[in-house]
Formats: structure tokens, C-alpha cells, sequence
């Protein structure tokens, strides 16, 4: 009997035996697949990520010009940027970096004093290859930082070249601010560098003999070439007027927009004068896409907001619109350059505005921009959740809960910051598009 039972058992103990190993590499891999997923996956996914732009991505110059590359750098899920040590790669055969005489880098959107400490460096590479390093680093409250900074760097063409790129490089660019949660923790940001990089074409300049071949703010150069005096810029490239322009030339420098904004609730001199507010255009001739910038604003003492863009990528037309998206406001869209109506103005998707060549005045101050859509962070709309985040925030000394809710900048949350916010969600309008 125990004989014809012995190899049963032992059937039943390899059976067993493989039944555990079986459960065992389960365990293991789910094991695995869980410490992928928490510290590979997550950590990832939950990396903010921080885009990298630089406009023009094709530049046209000619030789002896000055000529800018401006660089974009916008956080995503509105986390704000702190330092920045960005390295960008040139051709030193074909372009020359310029330093500025006031600064090594203009600020566009930015105060000059937003960095409290720049380090630029020139570096010269093997051959050709050459490259300019930027470190800046803003040591200010969370509350004073920016999601969006646009700065400039100047080059001036040396030779002919077709083709000539500029470029930033990688891994060893980096961009550190906030995570919004832990205000006072460095977050090192993934960078999106997908349109870091402009394209240069060198062209022949106009041949001159004495300085009058070269119209105004020119000088003839020792090579015989029309060329643009120090902090002059030829942005039409145009040289029969020479180098009419004394300012940067921003992308798309054929069409500008001068605007004026007045916003609910500020009738004077607000304490916070400066602000960055999105400005986007569609419609006309940009077949269904829309182009936006950040653009700079500072109040004036009438509590009126004026700034200046040039818009890239759109040219002379009909049938544009503007959508005006300040910080703390909801959206809105407008088809007319100086519009009257006061809340009650609407702008049909079907109409829109003429933008001629050169610098268009955009007068939106009779048509205030309502507040309502709070950086909690933003979803677009005007709810429960914006109005609460006032209320909660009404006499409260945090600084980061009054960047947030103090809608009429005025330096606290108070009673008025939510009136306000009542009274524009009585009169609520949010346009999409």
C-alpha cells in the first residue's frame, strides 16, 4: 500500500511546488509593475513641463545687421520659473553674439530687475561651433514670479550663409522654479525644446562708399557694406530708410498692436501696476489656428493698462480677432479696435477687425475685463470655486492666498474683491475662441 502511494505524492509535491513558483513570479511582477508605475511612471507623468521657443524660427538679415533672436519660455499649469541656465549654440563663422550696451540680454515681458542675478557668457568652441551660456536666477517671494518670461539675444551676421542655425542644447539647459504646492521647494522642470531653434539666412548688404550711400542710422563699413550703427535696427529690411527702428525687432514686426485695458474695479493707481496678459489673435488669414503672446502691462495712474506686441505670424488683413486674457478675468473677444457698449458688448465669431501694416491702436478701455477665473489653478470659467477662494481668503495674511484672490490689486483680500466677484458673475461672458 505505501508503495503504490509514495509516487502519487510525489506528483502532488512537484504540483505544489510549481503552483507556488507560479505565485511567486506573479507576486514579483506585480511587485515590479507597482515600483515602475510609482517611482518611473508617476514621477514623470507629474513632471511640469516647461516650453522652449525661439522666434523667429526663420531669420532674414544681411551682412553687417544686427539681428535678434528672442526666446520664449513658458511653465506649463501656470508654475512659476525662478533660474534659468539656458545654452545656446551658434555658428561663429557666419554670427557674431552682441552684448547689449545697458544689459547682455533684453527682457521683453519681464522687468529688467526680475533677475537679481545674470551671468552671461560668450564661450568660444572648436571651429565654428560657438555658444552663449545664460544663468539668471530671480530670488523673489512665489507670489512675484512669473509662469512666462520672453527675452532677447543679439547677434549680428558676419558672412553669407544659408541655413545657419541657432540652437539650445541639451541635457545641459535646465530651468528651475516653483511646484505651486511647495512654494519653497526647487522643481526642476522637463524642457520642450521642439521649436528651439531659428534658422539664419545671411544675405549681401547694400554696397556703399561713404556713410550717405547708407540712409539714416547707417555708417558704410570697412568691408564696403551698408550696416546699421550700434542699438539701430533695419527690422523692414528695408535700406532705402536705412535702420529706421531703435527697439528690438520682435517676430512679426509687420503688424503691431498698441493696447489699452481697463479692468473691473480699478479706477487709479493700483499697488500692483505690473502684469502679464495673454493676447491672442484669430481668424483673417490664419486658416483656423490661433496665435498668442504674453504681453507686458503696467497701469498708469488713471488705473489704465497699457502694453505693446508684435504679433508673429499674422499679416496685413480683414476679419481679425483680439481675445484679451488677463490674470485674474475671464477671456474675452472683441471685433473692433475701439469698441463702446460697456458689458453688454459682444463680438461675433462671424465678424472681425482690420489690421493694417505697421502699429495698430487697439482702445478696449470703454469695455472693462471682468474678473472671475482665478489662478487656483485656471479652467477658464467663472464658478463656485472662484467666488469660495475669495471668500476663504477675505483678511488673510498669506501672500500667496492674495496673489490669487485680490482681483482689484489693491495689496489684500477684502469685502470689495468679493463684490467684485459677485457682481461679475451676474454679468458674466467668457469667450473660448
Amino acid at each position: 500500500m505505501d508503495n503504490e502511494t509514495q509516487p502519487k505524492s510525489k506528483l502532488e509535491s512537484k504540483k505544489t511546488k510549481r503552483i507556488a513558483l507560479i505565485v511567486t513570479m506573479l507576486i514579483t511582477m506585480l511587485g515590479l509593475a507597482w515600483f515602475v508605475n510609482k517611482y518611473i511612471i508617476q514621477p514623470q507623468a507629474k513632471k511640469d513641463t516647461v516650453t522652449v521657443a525661439f522666434e523667429p524660427s526663420n531669420i532674414q538679415s544681411h551682412i553687417g545687421e544686427n539681428f535678434n533672436v528672442n526666446i520664449r519660455i513658458s511653465a506649463s499649469n501656470e508654475k512659476k520659473i525662478s533660474a534659468i541656465d539656458l545654452s545656446v549654440k551658434y555658428n561663429g563663422n557666419k554670427v557674431k553674439y552682441q552684448a547689449y550696451t545697458d544689459s547682455s540680454i533684453a527682457f521683453i515681458t519681464v522687468p529688467n530687475d526680475y533677475f537679481t542675478q545674470r551671468v552671461v557668457q560668450d564661450v568660444s568652441g572648436s571651429g565654428s561651433e560657438k555658444k552663449v551660456r545664460l544663468v539668471l536666477v530671480a530670488k523673489k517671494p512665489a507670489a512675484k514670479l512669473s509662469s512666462n518670461v520672453y527675452l532677447s539675444l543679439k547677434f549680428k551676421a558676419l558672412k553669407t550663409a544659408s541655413g545657419s542655425k541657432i540652437t539650445l542644447i541639451e541635457p545641459i539647459s535646465s530651468i528651475v522654479g516653483t511646484t505651486g504646492a511647495d512654494e519653497l521647494k526647487d522643481h526642476t522642470f522637463s524642457i520642450d525644446s521642439a521649436d528651439a531653434e531659428s534658422t539664419v539666412t545671411v544675405r549681401e548688404s547694400i554696397s556703399c562708399n561713404t556713410d550717405g550711400d547708407c540712409k539714416q542710422n547707417a555708417v558704410c563699413a570697412a568691408n564696403g557694406m551698408c550696416a546699421c550703427k550700434p542699438d539701430y535696427y533695419n527690422c523692414d529690411g528695408d535700406w532705402t530708410n536705412g535702420c529706421e527702428s531703435k527697439t528690438v525687432c520682435l517676430p512679426g514686426g509687420d503688424v503691431s498692436l498698441k493696447l489699452k485695458l481697463k479692468l473691473q474695479g480699478i479706477d487709479g493707481q493700483p499697488k500692483i501696476p505690473d502684469m502679464n496678459v495673454r493676447v491672442s489673435i484669430t481668424g483673417g488669414d490664419l486658416h483656423g489656428k490661433k496665435t498668442f503672446s504674453d504681453v507686458a502691462f503696467k497701469a498708469k495712474e488713471n488705473g489704465i493698462y497699457i502694453g505693446q506686441v508684435a504679433l508673429a505670424n499674422v499679416n496685413p488683413g480683414n476679419n481679425y480677432r483680439v481675445l484679451i486674457k488677463a490674470p485674474k478675468h475671464m477671456q474675452k473677444r472683441f471685433c473692433v479696435l475701439k469698441p463702446t457698449g460697456g458689458t453688454r458688448y459682444k463680438c461675433s465669431a462671424k465678424n472681425g477687425l482690420t489690421l493694417e501694416k505697421g502699429e495698430n491702436i487697439a482702445n478696449f478701455i470703454e469695455v472693462p475685463q471682468l474678473v472671475g477665473d482665478l489662478p487656483l489653478p485656471q479652467d477658464g470659467i467663472l464658478n463656485a470655486k472662484d467666488i469660495k477662494a475669495v471668500k476663504d481668503c477675505i483678511g488673510s495674511p498669506n501672500a500667496d492666498c492674495i496673489n490669487k484672490t485680490d482681483v482689484n490689486y489693491d495689496g489684500a483680500t477684502n469685502g470689495m474683491d468679493f463684490s467684485l466677484m459677485q457682481a461679475s458673475m451676474e454679468l458674466k461672458y467668457d469667450d473660448e475662441d
